[in-house]
């Protein structure tokens, strides 16, 4: 069978060299579209043979799907239109119905004037004329059918009337794309259908002769991102320092693929635009301070401070990127074995699988839970991992209770999102702080639809999925695909067992209150950020009472004072401390040991 425009590789080729990384879905519509016109071609009539009529794009936004579609338009060798369904909802009520068999027709028309044998049709955002025709009844927990209103109703005055109004247009509009499939007239039309979510689109869409096919684009892999990028800085004029020029920029190539895991080809496109944004604007300040200004776009040079610059501001757009806001492992003073037991049970696999490898496993831990009561640093922690983590690792923040939602189904969804998000953000380190919210004894749960208890099987499966090649393993980033899930309670006893066994969560590290010479680290740790003196006569009481002379004797008197105290209650002490000074006087630009010991009793109570 011949192809539409000459040599398959030639298609193949142009249109991989605007969009490199994407061989494979780049193959998959060619094909179909090969298929789809042989059909065409020989006696049995498209609409009722076996070659598909129809294929779906599913992906993150920026992945690539329009670009995609639009591409194999230009150079697939059929006549296309591109269509942005949103575009057809207009003021008056059948509007979008009119409009979508218009654009059924047009293409029709279109190949009827082409030697072709079809036509193209891109759909973009086809999720808002091809709605899931059922709707969760409000109180039941059920999925009913949603009917059109009585014949009999009033106008549609309230909002609860124009909120069924717009259910009746959905499902027409609907219908009528669905009668737009079937019918013989339509049958030399190739639909390209393009969406973020394929759960939200009707089943009817997907059965054959429709779009039965459905590919998914996700998050560019290593090699993808590093094909993308490497397409991009052929544009781009880019001087390298001394130390790192080496003719073919493969340094600065090799760095960017490392440094931009998540990043779709739309979020790598940014990338290079604040890159070059950056250099425009130190190009311009230093032309304005020079009486020469007559650079040009063309003409500037992307330096290192540009791509650091561009870095620092672009990050991906699907990804709710967390900063671990300047948290440190040495700020977890008195932590010693704690931190130095779970480096090694996060750390140690993401930035050197390649030890792990030699010695035959895998990984050190899927999981690791810390427990314990409030304020003992449990959050601190997994947030200065996250910090330890940074050169070779994303990190992901969230808090579990936010993950539940009262439409049901909506809890299991955001539990399988966030996943699927760290995932393409891999290798990753993924906190869940609260996790009782969502890993809850099951047998308890008394509603009818046993939320609680499906959202346990959901964080199973995922939690399950990353010791199967899920993201959990060895992959593409360089060997290191892996997700580590740090978890945080202060309820150990609410926890499921399921979610505790190993190949889950089976590092169990308690964080219990400081000893005496864990609290003794701690005030050592805040009092030395504080402008104490010890060297000014204290006439007050506690300066009598209690005389101290250097930073490490008040340390250790204050946790001799505090037995019970945890870490954050530490922390709080030494604040109120600097507050009591400064409500002494505001121009106070030092604090006595008596300011310390007032926050204490302040704490306690007294």
């Amino acid at each position: 069978m011949t192809s539409l425009a000459g040599m398959p590789d030639d298609r193949r080729r142009l249109i991989e060299g605007e969009l490199p990384g994407l061989g494979q879905h780049i193959d998959l519509l060619l094909r179909l579209l090969d298929d789809f016109v042989g059909a065409g071609a020989g006696e049995a009539d498209a609409i009722n043979s076996h070659a598909a009529r129809g294929v779906l794009f599913e992906g993150p936004s920026g992945s690539g799907k329009t670009a995609l579609a639009k591409a194999v338009g230009r150079y697939g060798g059929l006549p296309f239109h591109y269509l942005s369904c949103s575009s057809l909802f207009g003021t008056d009520r059948g509007d979008a119905e009119r409009g979508v068999l218009g654009v059924f027709q047009e293409c029709a028309d279109k190949t009827a004037a082409s030697d072709r044998g079809g036509c193209l049709l891109i759909l973009d955002e086809v999720e808002s004329i091809g709605k899931v025709r059922f709707v969760c009844k409000r109180g039941s927990g059920m999925l009913v059918p949603h009917l059109p209103p009585p014949t009999h109703s009033p106008p549609f005055h309230h909002k609860q009337d124009r909120n069924r109004a717009r259910h009746v247009t959905d499902l027409g509009v609907l219908a009528m794309f669905l009668e737009c499939f079937d019918r013989p007239a339509f049958a030399r039309v190739f639909v390209v259908g393009i969406a973020g979510d394929a759960s939200l689109l009707d089943a009817s869409l997907m059965q054959p002769g429709r779009l039965e096919v459905t590919s998914s684009l996700a998050a560019p892999t290593l090699q993808q991102r590093q094909a993308i990028i490497q397409n991009l800085l052929k544009g781009l004029d880019t001087v390298l320092s001394a130390s790192n020029e080496d003719g073919s920029h493969q340094f600065l190539l090799e760095s960017l693929t490392r440094r931009t895991r998540g990043f779709t080809g739309a979020d790598l496109s940014r990338l290079c635009t604040e890159a070059l944004a950056s250099a425009h604007r130190r190009c311009s300040s230093s032309s304005s301070s020079s009486s020469s200004s007559s650079s040009t776009t063309h003409h500037i040079q992307i330096q290192e401070e540009d791509w650091e610059s561009a870095l620092e501001r672009a990050r991906p757009i699907d990804i709710p990127w967390s900063s671990p806001e300047g948290a440190q492992l040495s700020d977890l003073a008195g932590m010693d074995d704690l931190i130095r037991t779970v480096s090694e049970a996060v750390l140690l696999p993401l930035s050197r699988p390649d030890a792990l490898a030699a010695m035959g496993v895998p990984r050190a831990s899927f999981g690791v839970l810390l427990h314990g009561p409030a304020g003992t640093g449990k959050s601190t922690l997994g947030r200065a991992l996250a910090t330890a983590a940074r050169p070779y690792a994303s990190f992901l923040a969230v808090e579990c209770p936010e993950l539940v939602n009262k439409v049901v189904g909506e809890s299991e969804r955001a539990v399988a999102r966030l996943f699927q998000t760290a995932r393409q953000a891999a290798p990753c380190i993924l906190f869940l702080d609260h996790v009782e919210a969502i890993a809850g004894r099951r047998g308890f749960d008394s509603s009818t639809e046993q939320t609680m208890d499906r959202l346990l099987s959901t964080l199973l499966v995922e939690m399950d999925g990353l010791g199967s090649g899920g993201g959990g393993g060895g992959g593409g980033e360089g060997g290191n695909e892996m997700i580590v899930v740090v978890a945080a309670t202060n309820h150990l006893s609410m926890l499921d067992d399921a979610i505790l066994r190993p190949g889950r969560l089976d590092l169990h590290m308690e964080m219990g209150l400081p000893d005496m010479e864990g609290r003794t680290a701690i005030f050592l740790h805040h009092l030395a950020r504080l402008p104490l003196c010890f060297d000014k006569t204290d006439d007050s009481e506690e300066g009598k009472s209690k005389e101290f002379t250097s930073l490490s004797e008040l340390a250790k008197g204050m946790a001799e004072m505090s037995e019970g105290l945890s870490g954050a209650d530490i922390q709080g002490v030494c604040q109120e401390a600097a507050l009591l000074g400064l409500r002494e006087d505001l121009d106070r630009m030092h604090l006595l040991p008596r300011h310390v010991l007032q926050a204490l009793s302040v704490q306690r109570g007294g």
